[in-house]
């Protein structure tokens, strides 16, 4: 059996990786919307779909939430509690939700390489080694 790498299947279909990308990001913002409301009830939403240099498909997507906090006119610690609430970098507990964690894990956890430790991205890296455990609104 031949192997592929990611690479070599992405470029051998980009219909199919296109088709793909564009359901997923589409299930997601169904659950988004959805009677659950994981994160408050949606009223409105817009979304744009891009593509960076090297063909990378990815989405844009601003949420307006009925009743949240709005940064200009709402106290900060009002805004920064709805904030904490649903935005987190936490990896799950692996014995409250083993499937979430192996997703997050699997597949949202970022692996540097070469490309993304060029010179260019120094800044951006740096940066995010020193985030700090709580959120800031300014």
């Amino acid at each position: 059996m031949d192997t592929f790498s990611n690479d070599m299947l992405i470029a051998s279909d980009p219909v199919s990786v296109a088709r793909f990308m564009d359901n997923a990001f589409h299930a997601v913002l169904d659950f988004l919307c959805s009677d659950d409301n994981p994160i408050g009830k949606v009223i409105h939403y817009f979304w744009r779909r891009e593509y960076q240099k090297r063909g990378t498909e990815h989405y844009h997507l601003l949420i307006w939430i009925e009743n949240a906090p709005v940064s200009d006119e709402s106290a900060l610690e009002e805004v920064a509690a709805f904030v904490q609430k649903y935005v987190t970098c936490r990896i799950p507990d692996k014995r409250i939700s083993p499937v979430l964690f192996d997703r997050v894990v699997t597949h949202q956890k970022h692996s540097h390489n070469p490309y993304c430790l060029r010179n260019k991205k120094k800044t951006k890296l740096a940066l995010s080694a020193n985030a700090v455990s709580t959120s800031h609104v300014q």
